[in-house]
């Protein structure tokens, strides 16, 4: 009983006359289109835009923070809650401000991403 070729072999040499085969596309390539690209100073006025409005959200937020921590203080039980949400609000508000910044500084060439050291995998003595 004769014993088949391994799988693999099939498969090479099925794929290898599929392509031996020649065809009116063969060896063309879509056309790649090239987008007009406005450089960079699109992306970078939306991120300054978005720090904007971020750094004035974030102004807003502790003032009423500040406000509600008063009110609250006056005796108004529930101005806690306000309070708290204001202050919430405002730590998220400056941590998108601190990551817009990243980006466009990242855009400009100025910042680039954080790397983890490569060791080489020797022990040291």
């Amino acid at each position: 009983m004769p014993r088949s070729p391994p799988a693999s072999a099939t498969i090479l040499l099925v794929h290898a006359q599929a392509s031996s085969s020649p065809s009116p596309h063969s060896g063309r390539r879509r056309a790649v289109v090239e987008r007009k690209s406005r450089g960079p100073y699109l992306y970078l006025v939306s991120v300054v835009l978005g720090a904007l409005i971020s750094t004035v959200a974030w102004v807003y937020l502790v003032r009423a923070a500040i406000d509600f921590g008063r009110t609250a203080m006056d005796g108004r039980a529930p101005a806690w809650a306000f309070a708290g949400a204001a202050t919430i609000g405002a730590t998220v508000c400056l941590l998108l401000v601190f990551a817009l910044l990243h980006r466009g500084l990242r855009a400009l060439g100025w910042a680039r991403d954080l790397q983890a050291p490569r060791y080489s995998g020797r022990r040291v003595k």
